[in-house]
């Protein structure tokens, strides 16, 4: 089963623009914005008519006016609107992708061993982490240690980005009632709410990738200079469970701080 990110991001894309329908959504919005700007626009100048005559003001709020207007004219161009912050932001996914627990390069001799691909390479790996184990027996705590991590962060990471395209998807949808209802003043905060969250939802994803790569620094940083051939494995066995703790802890400390600098 394949969750990697261009595989979640294509259905995604597959489910809200084809699936759900949004364009057409979007079309009824279009008309219905138009509509609550001209009755917008026809209650402000039936207001100036109870002012003095005679005076050289337009008989409308200019303030208004524009704003409602600027309104309108981002519910018309709400499809354009939508690709020019994907582009931008989805296009800054890829600087961090590198730390994504599917995309993490193995080590050269790794590469090597893969590409043998024989039974005698099998064997060969099999007995040199048996005689590891013989010598430490907390090297296959250590193993073990490692696949779990890798697991707890693949596990997050599918989940994290399946929550995260919903989410978007969710205020694509929201986000055109909300430009809609926008065109009234009182509600104009609706569509700053909207496009701050809609930032928010997506930056999520920076954090996530950083805990990633920064604890598997500091674990690689210990498993380099652990030297000692008794207390190497259980130096590695205490830091890896320390970083799977800390990974934990981030990730929810890091949603906090992203929602509150956004929101």
């Amino acid at each position: 089963m394949d969750i990697s990110y261009d595989v979640l991001l294509a259905l995604y894309q597959q489910f809200f623009e084809e699936e759900l329908h949004l364009k057409d959504l979007t079309n009824v919005l279009k008309i219905l914005a138009i509509a609550f700007f001209l009755i917008n626009a026809y209650t402000n100048m039936f207001s100036k008519m109870t002012d003095r005559f005679g005076t050289t003001k337009l008989p409308f709020n200019e303030k208004q006016f524009f704003s409602s207007l600027f309104m309108v004219m981002v519910i018309v161009f709400y499809d354009k609107l939508l690709n020019f912050l994907d582009t931008l932001l989805l296009g800054m996914d890829e600087a961090y992708s590198k730390f994504s627990p599917l995309d993490f390069a193995p080590p050269e001799e790794e590469i090597k061993k893969e590409d043998e691909a024989d039974v005698w390479a099998i064997l060969k790996l099999a007995g040199s982490h048996f005689i590891q184990f013989m010598t430490d027996p907390s090297y296959i705590v250590l193993l073990l240690l490692k696949g779990l991590a890798w697991i707890i962060d693949t596990a997050i990471y599918a989940v994290f980005l399946m929550e995260r395209f919903f989410f978007i998807g969710l205020l694509k949808v929201l986000g055109a009632i909300a430009i809609v209802l926008a065109v009234f003043e009182k509600f104009r905060d609706l569509f700053y709410k909207w496009l701050k969250l809609y930032i928010a939802i997506y930056l999520l994803i920076f954090p996530f990738f950083l805990i990633l790569g920064f604890t598997a620094f500091i674990f690689d940083a210990f498993e380099q200079n652990a030297d000692m051939p008794l207390l190497g494995n259980t130096i590695q066995v205490t830091v890896l469970s320390i970083m799977i703790w800390l990974k934990l802890r981030l990730f929810k400390k890091s949603y906090d701080i992203v929602y509150k600098l956004f929101t």
